[in-house]
């Protein structure tokens, strides 16, 4: 499954839900797919979508969902300990990978 179908099925899910997606493409076609108004869509943050969810899921009572890419998670690594740490109930971090990072290291 690539991350647009990943995007499709999701948007099968996705409700009332408070979104946080991160940079880049996968912004763009989650406003493709399926744009509302509870979606937010990050801009010149990479890395930082697992913190902006981990910190709005802290302060409402909605469900929240980030969705990140590997590459993203790997920027800010920290932020997965402060989550298991705080455990929030309606909190859902989403993470794919794009299986091209491995050969970007490599270069």
């Amino acid at each position: 499954m690539n991350r647009f179908e990943l995007l499709n099925l999701l948007k099968e899910t996705i409700q009332d839900e408070l979104v946080i997606c991160n940079i880049g493409l996968p912004s763009q076609e989650l406003y493709k797919i399926n744009d509302r108004p509870n979606y937010f869509y990050m801009l010149g943050s990479m890395g930082l979508a697992s913190s902006i969810g981990l910190g709005l899921s802290l302060t409402v009572d909605k469900n929240v969902i980030s969705i990140d890419g590997d590459g993203s998670v790997l920027m800010n690594m920290n932020t997965l300990a402060t989550i298991g740490n705080r455990a929030p109930s309606n909190y859902t971090p989403v993470s794919y990978t794009h299986l091209t990072l491995p050969t970007i290291l490599l270069v």
